[in-house]
């Protein structure tokens, strides 16, 4: 099945009638709809840059997945995104399939896109992209 994200956070919430903030964040699909929010923040930096956006998405037929892959300047840099606020080591564990089809020094293991705490507090851990807002 592929992959869909909105570029527009605000379009995605009216479409699925989600009416107020309090029930987009505590809805079954607030996960889904913070990775959506994560991928277009940076989708649309690089687009604002002037640059064409070099992600991808990556599954395999064993359903291993990686929300998101940056490769540039010859590096691959997967994502992992996680509406969490402790994701824990498991939320990278499908990083290893890259493995076979990278070389020494181009694949960089990171992790963690972190939403806001239960204080508010905005954690952001492993890349500089998306900014809590």
């Amino acid at each position: 099945m592929p992959l869909l994200h909105f570029l527009d956070s605000g379009l995605a919430a009216y479409l699925l009638k989600w009416g107020n903030p309090e029930a987009l964040e505590r809805g079954a699909m607030s996960g889904a709809f913070f990775e959506s929010y994560v991928f277009s923040e940076i989708y649309k930096s690089y687009l604002n840059a002037g640059k064409e956006p070099p992600v991808f998405y990556y599954r395999d037929k064993d359903q291993k997945e990686i929300d998101l892959l940056l490769y540039q300047n010859g590096e691959l840099s997967p994502i992992e995104i996680k509406k969490a606020a402790s994701p824990g080591k498991t939320a990278v564990k499908n990083f290893n399939v890259l493995g076979p089809v990278t070389r020494e020094g181009t694949f960089r293991r990171f992790g963690f896109i972190k939403s806001r705490d239960r204080n508010g507090k905005c954690h952001l851990h492993g890349q500089r992209f998306a900014a809590c807002r």
